[in-house]
């Protein structure tokens, strides 16, 4: 069942349908923070426009989902050895240290979460009362082993767990009444979000994924299949499960409804859904954290997976997560500039990308560019968003981040070539 997955070299026999990763992308994005963001999200505006909002945004995630997923397909390479083939051997641990940190963050962040809500349902259901840590560290010490399996292992736990999870989402529904609809189609928010904002964050919470999808995509067969398999789960599923959840919450009355399943009759299967939507996303998480560190040190995945899922048990542990939908914005403003540069340097210098052109220390103007778009993004973030808002271009950060990138780079490398060199 071990796969070491060639993470510091092309990968040569690329064997996954567009199914294999559409279930294993959808399996991520099923997970407790979600449930709460799309549940957070709901009660920020009115029902009507998430309707048109949440598919908006998985659409536009879906297409950069597939094209950083079609290009790992094509150059059979991680994301961590494109930002490095992109900034330099000595540029790229930059990139390094953001890829690993977001990654691992966002693992001890759902370690925490998971550990929580079972906390509250044990007692609710059993008035057994466990220590936070300890949940912790045994749920985060079972997530860890698909991580250190491999692909094959992430794969096959979401083949099983991404059907039963749809269902255990589906059937508090049957329990619903036409009230309960007109109910959800009523509210109204006291304070509502601005659309930009909302888009930005349902946007910006996948840009980890998707600078870091090659990872999973240099796995199928083909690049056509990459793209349509991320492109699919990103416009179907997860507007889907972000209505789902804030359509319950709101009948519910209760932003993190998961919480009240055993009320509803579901006791065991919401433990069950708690544990198993933050296993499935989850492993991905610490395993795209450690391929950074196999293409910076050459040391074993195994081993560094075993230390980084330590690290995230301790993070989660200690306590660490609060202000979800600002963390969400964020994400796509740091991380979206990058997965612009990735795509536009391969589309103009694809020669980059081929492990037999030597790898130059440094490419500084392009760390300039992704420094660039990082602060077109924070102009552009409202100061709700803790941003400065100073200007307004799409109305959503992310994409403001994501576009200035793009023009940036194309200056730099189509007609500003001599600026692009190598040092």
């Amino acid at each position: 069942m071990y796969h070491d997955d060639a993470a510091r070299q092309p990968y040569k026999n690329p064997q996954y349908s567009w199914l294999w990763l559409f279930l294993v992308i959808t399996g991520i994005a099923i997970c407790v923070p979600l449930f709460i963001y799309g549940s957070e999200v709901a009660h920020s505006l009115r029902f009507a426009d998430y309707l048109w909002l949440a598919p908006l945004g998985g659409i536009l995630t879906g297409l950069l989902m597939g094209a950083t997923a079609r290009l790992g397909a094509v150059t059979g390479l991680t994301s961590s050895m494109i930002v490095q083939r992109l900034f330099g051997a000595r540029g790229g641990v930059i990139a390094f240290l953001g890829l690993m940190l977001a990654s691992l963050g966002w693992w001890g962040i759902q370690t925490e979460f998971m550990a929580k809500v079972l906390q509250a349902m044990l007692w609710e259901m059993y008035q057994v009362k466990v220590a936070l840590p300890w949940l912790a560290i045994v749920g985060g010490a079972c997530m860890a082993t698909t991580s250190i399996l491999g692909a094959r292992a992430i794969g096959a736990l979401s083949y099983v767990a991404v059907p039963l999870l749809l269902l255990a989402l589906l059937l508090p529904w049957a329990q619903f009444s036409g009230a309960d609809l007109a109910k959800i189609m009523a509210f109204v928010p006291t304070t509502a979000q601005p659309w930009g904002l909302v888009l930005a964050g349902i946007i910006g919470g996948w840009m980890g994924g998707v600078v870091v999808m090659p990872d999973l995509g240099r796995l199928v067969r083909s690049p056509q299949q990459a793209f349509w398999g991320a492109l699919l789960s990103c416009a179907v599923a997860y507007p889907l499960l972000l209505l789902l959840s804030g359509s319950m919450s709101l009948v519910l009355g209760e932003v993190n409804f998961i919480v009240l399943y055993p009320l509803l009759g579901f006791g065991v299967l919401g433990v069950l859904t708690v544990v198993f939507a933050t296993w499935t996303s989850n492993d991905n998480n610490l395993y795209s954290a450690t391929l950074p560190l196999v293409v910076w040190t050459g040391w074993s995945r195994v081993k560094l997976t075993v230390a980084a899922a330590v690290v995230g048990i301790a993070v989660a542990a200690w306590g660490a997560f609060s202000h979800l939908l600002t963390l969400m914005v964020w994400f796509g403003v740091v991380l979206g500039p990058l997965a612009a540069l990735m795509l536009v340097a391969h589309w103009q210098r694809p020669h980059w990308f081929d492990l037999a052109m030597p790898l130059p220390r440094w490419r500084a103007s392009l760390l300039g560019v992704w420094g660039l778009g990082v602060v077109a993004g924070v102009l552009t973030t409202p100061k709700e968003g803790f941003g400065l808002g100073v200007l307004t271009l799409t109305t959503a950060p992310t994409l403001d981040a994501f576009l200035v990138t793009v023009v940036l780079a194309l200056l730099v490398l189509r007609w500003g070539a001599s600026h692009a060199r190598a040092i």
